[in-house]
């Protein structure tokens, strides 16, 4: 049997963070399986303008919500917030992987993503960097289908990559985009949330709708 760590990264804006978030967190400890699952609030995310919540508000949700879990394998890092605070800098997940590598000196990484942003991963900076040293974990829910090469300009065509682990998962009617648009319009967010973040969000004295 392997004595080499396996360390997990699941990383994005969590604006806020939702049941199908915990979801994937569950089915990565469980599925690869991992020692550790570093659960990693973006601080200034470069695919997104802008979050809806504030950076602590984020990373207090997404603490709330996983020590829910009640697992000691899964822990929430502050480390990208926190580059962006102090130096202003974009999250890229290079180089968060260069800072989980010093972290975790001789591990094996895992990068978890979901079907859209898996998509993207040919226009990340650094993505064969990324593809080279971590392996690439797919959750992929019904219905999602990964993109095809596409032919660019010069003939030559987009690099797609191939998941080296692909963890299913049941449709989710459920995202971080039509939360914040309840929020926005009053309508409730009862069932969409984990509880111990909503409880957050009230803390933070922020007028949340809870009933249907």
């Amino acid at each position: 049997m392997s004595n080499v760590q396996k360390i997990g990264l699941f990383g994005g804006s969590f604006d806020p963070i939702h049941l199908g978030h915990v979801e994937i967190a569950q089915k990565a400890i469980k599925e690869i399986p991992l020692d550790i699952l570093v659960v990693m609030p973006a601080g200034k995310a470069p695919h997104k303008n802008g979050a809806f919540f504030s950076d602590d508000l984020r990373l207090k949700m997404t603490q709330a919500a996983m020590a829910d879990l009640n697992d000691d394998r899964v822990v929430v890092s502050d480390w990208e917030v926190k580059q962006a605070q102090v130096n202003g800098k974009t999250s890229f997940t290079v180089d968060t992987m260069r800072y989980l590598k010093k972290q975790y000196p001789g591990a094996q990484l895992y990068l978890i993503l979901g079907t859209d942003m898996f998509n993207t991963l040919s226009t990340w900076k650094d993505p064969e960097i990324i593809a080279a040293n971590m392996k690439l974990v797919l959750v992929n829910r019904r219905g999602e289908k990964l993109y095809k090469p596409s032919r660019k300009k010069d003939n030559s065509y987009t690099k797609i990559y191939k998941p080296d682990i692909v963890i299913s998962a049941e449709p989710l009617e459920v995202s971080s985009t039509e939360i914040r648009r309840r929020l926005a319009t009053g309508e409730s967010i009862d069932g969409l949330v984990p509880d111990s973040a909503l409880q957050v969000l009230k803390n933070a004295s922020f007028d949340v709708n809870l009933t249907k």
